[in-house]
C-alpha cells in the first residue's frame, strides 16, 4: 500500500496559520493603538492642551492611513488567493434539462412524469 504524502498540505496549513496569526496581531495592535490615542485625546481635551490635541490628531491621521494601506494589501492578497466561485454556487458537469413547454401557452410546465395520480398506480 502506497502512503499518501501529506507534507505539502500540512506545510500549507501551517503557513496559513502564520498568516492568520499575523492578521490577528495586526488588528490587536491597531485596537491597542486606537485605545492609547483615545486616552491621550481625552487627557488633552480635559487639560485644554491644544498642542497635545494637534499631536493626537496627527497620530490618528497616520493611523488611518496605515489602516487603509493594510486594508488594501489584505484585500489584494485575499483576492489573488481566492479561487473563482461557480456563479451558480454548484459545480457540475451536467447540463440542466429544459422544462417542457406547453405549445398552447409557450410557458414552461412542471415535470409531472414521476407524480402519481393517486389511482393505485
Amino acid at each position: 500500500m502506497t502512503a499518501i504524502d501529506t507534507t505539502r498540505i500540512l506545510k500549507d496549513v501551517a503557513q496559513q496559520r502564520t498568516v492568520n496569526a499575523s492578521v490577528v496581531a495586526l488588528l490587536n495592535s491597531l485596537v491597542a493603538q486606537n485605545r492609547e490615542l483615545s486616552g491621550q485625546l481625552k487627557d488633552a481635551i480635559a487639560n485644554d492642551d491644544q498642542e497635545a490635541i494637534a499631536k493626537v490628531q496627527s497620530e490618528l491621521d497616520a493611523a488611518a492611513a496605515d489602516i487603509e494601506n493594510q486594508q488594501a494589501a489584505l484585500a489584494q492578497a485575499v483576492t489573488q488567493n481566492t479561487p473563482a466561485a461557480d456563479p451558480a454556487g454548484v459545480q457540475t458537469n451536467e447540463t440542466p434539462a429544459a422544462a417542457p413547454v406547453d405549445k398552447g401557452t409557450d410557458e414552461p410546465q412542471a415535470d409531472t412524469s414521476s407524480v402519481s395520480s393517486g389511482k393505485g398506480e
